[in-house]
């Protein structure tokens, strides 16, 4: 705890002084609540002249205030005892250094010494040995003739506290984000993994179609006319809309084409003329030659010089 000494005498102002000093100590009460705490100690500390500074001074601020020569701590308002936990003849003659944590002993040293006038923030200690956040400011001042240091200490401990709890709820945003993150990643590779091995099977099982069947749908094909031959197309063209990915990719990447049209796409790309269409599905030429010109407008190359079932096999 610090030590007690005896208070300094402080000369006193003549009366007219005394009047100033009261008129400045209105008008720093008068400040708003929410001015900077430069501001509220800037038009504190101008008050103290040479050889007129007095503890009344000191006093009618809602900041603490102390009074130090080279650490040694000569006044003290009653804001910053009530702060700390103290009386003010308890704080006068004790060391400055006493009134910090540990750690901040050393920022608040190196600041007396080099005459720094902020501000800056540190962490007092009050009597109980809790810590308080303070920002500081220091200005010199006259004091009995020579020049001391006068320092107002605000306490931010709240503010402090908000910007903890504003970092520690940050930082659990961040962490919730990373683990979306992963998850998202691990979920968009385990579906193109999924596709991949969709797209490995219509592969596998078009290619099985392809060596197997298809074969032997040509050969009837080639054997059977009128009805018959009307009707294995429709199943050639069944099997193979089926089977291959390529419908799939046509009405994912061209989702305007419909049903009909699709149907008319995978004939196409099947090598099948105009003619062997219209027989299957069981319709006229000139309908399927309006859909072939519907579907070159769907793709895009309506005014291209490109094959149709070409341009189909490269879907």
């Amino acid at each position: 705890m610090p030590r007690a000494k005896k208070k300094l005498t402080i000369s006193r102002p003549d009366k007219s002084a005394t009047k100033a000093g009261a008129a400045s100590d209105k008008m720093v009460l008068s400040l708003a609540r929410g001015e900077r705490l430069a501001g509220r100690v800037g038009a504190l500390l101008p008050a103290a002249q040479p050889g007129k500074t007095d503890a009344p001074f000191i006093e009618p601020t809602f900041e603490g205030v102390i009074l130090h020569d080279q650490g040694e701590i000569l006044d003290a308002n009653p804001v910053l005892a009530k702060m700390l936990g103290y009386k003010v003849e308890e704080l006068i003659g004790t060391h400055v250094r006493e009134l910090f944590m540990p750690e901040s002993e050393t920022t608040v040293m190196a600041n007396i010494a080099s005459g720094n006038t902020g501000p800056y923030e540190a962490a007092a200690q009050r009597r109980d040995g809790s810590p308080v956040h303070v920002e500081i400011i220091a200005k010199p001042v006259e004091y009995d003739g020579r020049e001391v240091r006068m320092a107002a200490l605000h306490d931010v401990t709240s503010r402090k506290m908000i910007e903890g709890q504003f970092r520690a709820a940050n930082e659990a945003l961040r962490s919730e984000q990373a683990r979306l993150q992963r998850k998202n990643a691990a979920l968009s590779e385990l579906l193109e993994r999924l596709q991949r091995e969709r797209d490995e099977f219509a592969a596998e099982i078009h290619a099985n179609m392809e060596r197997l069947v298809f074969p032997l749908l040509r050969q009837l094909l080639s054997q059977v006319d009128g009805p018959d031959r009307r009707i294995l197309n429709q199943l050639n063209a069944s099997l193979r809309e089926i089977t291959a990915p390529f419908i799939y990719r046509l009405e994912s990447t061209y989702s305007a084409l419909s049903p009909r049209e699709v149907e008319i796409c995978s004939l196409i790309k099947s090598g099948l003329s105009c003619k062997d269409i219209a027989s299957t599905l069981n319709t006229s030429v000139n309908t399927v030659l309006k859909h072939r010109q519907r579907i070159r407008k769907k793709l895009g190359i309506s005014n291209e010089q490109i094959n149709l079932a070409t341009y189909l096999k490269t879907i």
